[in-house]
């Protein structure tokens, strides 16, 4: 069968804002835990099956992270409950996160901040604020069946022409 395809790529963000400030004092962290909405539009396993799912990433903004003090980790949860760590936030940029496409499904998915560890002298208190998170598909539009597609133009002309001699 025929299919008419686009090339470009759509990409579906779900934005969240956290605004939350983590602490730690070496021996107390600090942690954050919010919930993203798969931001596709249609059915996410079926596109997933048919390899419309070019990629999934997550984004989180954070600022007064300590780079040689202080250590912020992130730890994503599949649709199937599954803890994976990402890493370490950077300072005063995004840091984004290539993640698995399998992970996310049609429903919530967890995304969690942890102060991990905090190197600071005497026990002194330090922080992070954590500004936003974005969780962005990156999919192809699903492809009409040209059959479809002529049978629809081919109406409209139809509709045209009787209208224009009517």
């Amino acid at each position: 069968m025929c299919m008419v395809g686009v090339a470009q790529a759509d990409m579906y963000t779900d934005h969240v804002v956290i605004g939350e400030r983590l602490f730690s004092n070496g021996t107390f962290n600090d942690s954050v835990i919010w919930s993203h909405t798969n931001p596709y539009v249609g059915d996410y396993e079926a596109a997933l099956a048919a390899s419309l799912i070019n990629s999934v990433t997550l984004t989180i903004n954070a600022s007064d992270i300590q780079q040689n003090d202080d250590k912020v980790g992130v730890v994503f949860t599949d649709a199937g409950g599954n803890e994976h760590f990402l890493g370490d936030l950077g300072n005063g940029h995004d840091t984004t996160f290539n993640l698995d496409k399998t992970w996310l499904d049609d429903t919530q998915v967890l995304a969690t901040l942890r102060f991990t560890s905090s190197n600071g002298a005497g026990g002194s208190w330090d922080d992070a604020l954590i500004n936003y998170s974005e969780l962005t598909v990156n999919g192809s539009p699903v492809p009409i069946p040209a059959a479809v597609l002529l049978g629809v133009v081919g109406l409209g002309m139809a509709g045209w022409k009787l209208r224009k001699y009517a």
